[in-house]
C-alpha cells in the first residue's frame, strides 16, 4: 500500500520520530516546524491542550510506532500505552506547562 493511500492519521503517526518522546523542549509539527513548548507565542495554549489531547487519543498507536517494550508481547494495551506517554519526558513538560500556564 502507497503512503498516499493510507489514511492521514496513519501517515501522520508514520512520521513522528521516537526520539521525540524522550526530550522536554520541542513539538516538531507535522509541516516539519519546531515549536518550543515554554514559548507561549510560538505554542499557544490552544495548541498545548489540542497536543495532550491528541497524543492521549492516539497512545496506542503512539506506542506501537515508538516500539516501545512490551509491544511485541501480543496485542497493544491501552493501560500500557497510556503509561508508557504519561512517563515520556515529552509528556511531563507538556502537562508542567498546563501547570505553569494555569490551565484547567
Amino acid at each position: 500500500m502507497q503512503n498516499e493511500t493510507l489514511p492521514r492519521r496513519a501517515r501522520v503517526l508514520g512520521k513522528i520520530s521516537p526520539l521525540i518522546f524522550e526530550q522536554e523542549t520541542l513539538w516538531v509539527s507535522g509541516t516539519g516546524y519546531q515549536h518550543e513548548i515554554a514559548d507561549q507565542d510560538d505554542f499557544t495554549d490552544h495548541h498545548l491542550v489540542k497536543l495532550i489531547d491528541w497524543l492521549t487519543l492516539n497512545c496506542v498507536p503512539l506506542w506501537v510506532s515508538a516500539g516501545c517494550p512490551g509491544v511485541d508481547s501480543g496485542e497493544p494495551d491501552e493501560v500500557r500505552a497510556a503509561e508508557w506517554l504519561r512517563g515520556t519526558e515529552l509528556m511531563d513538560a507538556l502537562l508542567r506547562q498546563m501547570t505553569l500556564r494555569n490551565i484547567a
